[in-house]
């Protein structure tokens, strides 16, 4: 799914215009990104915790040239997601 199908999605859900509905989701999604670059994190109840992570900096091997490259240490961010999340990704056979 896009963003562009979620918008109209929400929209259609709510009954609301698309246009207030993506200036919505663009706000939450950019605030965010804010507290993740703070450094912070993000706990959406019944859906995850959004966290920032350290990586380490490491070295690769690149097959096709037989290299060996060095990628340097980066953060990322990962959802952790809740209990109800992974039972309703995973349900029970």
């Amino acid at each position: 799914m896009r963003k562009r199908e979620l918008v109209a999605a929400v929209a259609q859900d709510l009954g609301m215009p698309n246009a207030q509905v993506g200036q919505v989701l663009d706000r939450a999604f950019a605030r965010i990104a804010d507290e993740l670059v703070a450094g912070g994190r993000l706990e959406v109840r019944g859906f995850g915790v959004f966290v920032v992570l350290s990586l380490p900096a490491r070295k690769t091997y690149v097959p096709k040239t037989g290299q060996t490259i060095n990628i340097p240490a980066r953060r990322g961010a990962r959802l952790k997601e809740t209990k109800d999340l992974r039972e309703r990704l995973n349900p029970p056979r």
